[in-house]
């Protein structure tokens, strides 16, 4: 994940967010941004529920779609979210892996722009327990 720089203004404190932080401590920042992310997974009404994942077309254009964050992996570093596996995007990202999501947040005007690289689960291991979950 890339070094993301966090605007620090003044809010009314939420009980549901953490509280006021040090942005410039990216230990504190990232595991901030660990529990906002955890909320967004869990809240449909939470601003980082849905994400923009960008990929490119397989002419090599741009292309954008919003999905549901699934889950959120802190310690792997991973954002989760399902797809049909006969959308274009699966082919997309089977040419070329590398994506970029877009998370924002209205209410805190908080923007998360993260450079990736998917990585595609089909009948496994990963995928079944997916299908379970769901």
């Amino acid at each position: 994940m890339s070094e993301t720089k966090f605007e620090n203004s003044v809010r009314e404190a939420h009980p549901e967010e953490p509280a006021p932080l040090d942005y410039h401590n990216p230990t504190e920042a990232y595991a901030a941004l660990s529990t906002v992310m955890a909320r967004g997974v869990a809240s449909a009404k939470h601003g980082f529920h849905l994400m923009t994942v960008c990929s490119l077309t397989l002419d090599g254009a741009p292309d954008a779609r919003t999905v549901v964050l699934r889950r959120f992996d802190s310690v792997n570093r991973e954002f989760v979210f399902h797809t049909d596996w006969r959308s274009p995007k699966v082919a997309q990202l089977q040419r070329d892996a590398r994506v970029l999501l877009s998370l924002y947040d209205p209410r805190h005007r908080w923007q998360l722009r993260v450079p990736a690289v998917a990585t595609l689960h089909h009948q496994d291991a990963v995928s079944l327990a997916a299908w379970k979950r769901s």
